[in-house]
């Protein structure tokens, strides 16, 4: 199903047909791999957290989430999986982030110790050949969420 199909079919589930600003459809992750993965485990509600750095938002000049904010969560080839909204959107320092929230990523064993592995390389992935780097202090837009549509 296309990301509009979806977005369509949840408008008609609410009794308001296109009275609602389509939101942005993405995937998680930056390889194929993982954003399936992603894609499923949110799909399947065991992934309900999901981390930016706030200096790609700043890199893109663009907002950082806000809660209410919605997403259509989709594979690598663009196939809408569900939607989701954002209930919580805290900006913390890769260090402060807690055992709980690494379980809510739901990824790998869902320890912190597998987060911060897969996290550190993916930021470091994200900034080559900017004027940023990974450190422990950088500041990461840590989004919590709830699957509103499948």
């Amino acid at each position: 199903m296309t990301p509009r199909e979806m977005w369509s079919a949840y408008q008609v589930s609410l009794g308001n047909a296109d009275d609602l600003p389509m939101p942005l459809a993405e995937y998680f992750c930056d390889n194929q791999k993982d954003a399936d993965i992603c894609a499923e485990l949110v799909h399947r509600g065991i992934k309900r957290a999901t981390t930016g750095a706030l200096a790609q938002y700043q890199m893109e000049n663009l907002r950082p989430p806000e809660p209410g904010d919605m997403l259509i969560v989709t594979n690598w080839a663009g196939d809408a999986q569900c939607i989701i909204e954002l209930t919580k959107v805290d900006i913390i320092a890769f260090r402060e982030v807690t055992e709980a929230y690494a379980e809510a990523e739901g990824e790998g064993d869902k320890s912190l110790a597998y987060w911060q592995e897969t996290h550190k390389n993916f930021f470091t992935r994200q900034f080559e050949g900017t004027v940023y780097a990974f450190s422990d202090d950088l500041p990461l837009v840590c989004e919590e969420f709830r699957v509103v549509f499948k």
